[in-house]
């Protein structure tokens, strides 16, 4: 949502400012993160959610209330990017875009049976291939471009 949002900005300086404000402060929140799991290597090694399990080992109720933040942290998330797709092909107010985001909210609810570890270890490699591809088009886009400028 927040590209949508950065992307509806018109001063390109707040939304670059913004943009890495916000990436920072997720870089940091990953950071902490990795070092909690790697910290606790031994008992979540085995587990599909390390951090639910970390959160259930401290507390029973810690444990209720992370997966609670995890299922809302999910479902906004899904929410979000289906919006962005959506209006990715088409305006929000068209019944086009009704039509793409209920087919692919199906589609997505449909993929959600397949179990989060076996949807997750087959889609996160593609993404960083993918994101792997779009790292060296940004790293070879301006020399083909000065290129071509000259």
């Amino acid at each position: 949502m927040t590209l949508v949002m950065g992307g509806n900005e018109p001063d390109e300086r707040i939304s670059s400012i913004g943009g890495l404000t916000g990436g920072i402060a997720l870089g940091l929140l990953l950071i902490i993160s990795h070092l909690t799991i790697f910290s606790n290597i031994n008992t979540v090694s085995d587990l599909d959610m390390p951090m639910l399990g970390i959160a259930n080992s401290i507390s029973p109720l810690l444990g209720i209330l992370y997966s609670l933040v995890l299922f809302a942290m999910i479902f906004n998330t899904a929410v979000s990017m289906f919006y962005s797709f959506g209006t990715s092909f088409s305006d929000p107010q068209t019944t086009k875009f009704k039509v793409i985001v209920i087919s692919s909210l199906l589609m997505g609810f449909i993929a959600s049976f397949f179990g989060f570890t076996k949807l997750v270890s087959s889609l996160y490699p593609i993404f960083g291939y993918m994101g792997i591809v779009l790292i060296i088009v940004l790293i070879i886009t301006p020399f083909r471009m000065s290129r071509l400028t000259n």
